[in-house]
């Protein structure tokens, strides 16, 4: 799977993160996208349901790193 940025919004942070390496919206969603097909896979090669917890963990932290990256106005399209 591939993101596509086809807008940028902003990368909103508190003053005391400004000099940190906080990733953006959109790198929050790749890396958390990355965890997902991960977590899937496992379940495909374990060839059943071992690690389910893991894969439901990944969906959520991937819906949440989605809703961050649109409430900061950035437009994302997954392929």
């Amino acid at each position: 799977m591939k993101i596509k940025i086809t807008q940028k919004g902003t990368h909103i942070l508190p003053l005391s993160k400004w000099n940190s390496d906080v990733p953006s919206p959109c790198e929050n969603v790749a890396e958390a996208l990355a965890d997902l097909e991960y977590s899937i896979g496992q379940i495909i090669k374990n060839g059943g349901v071992m690690n389910l917890d893991r894969a439901f963990q990944s969906l959520k932290g991937l819906n949440n790193a989605v809703m961050a990256a649109k409430n900061q106005n950035w437009g994302l399209e997954l392929k």
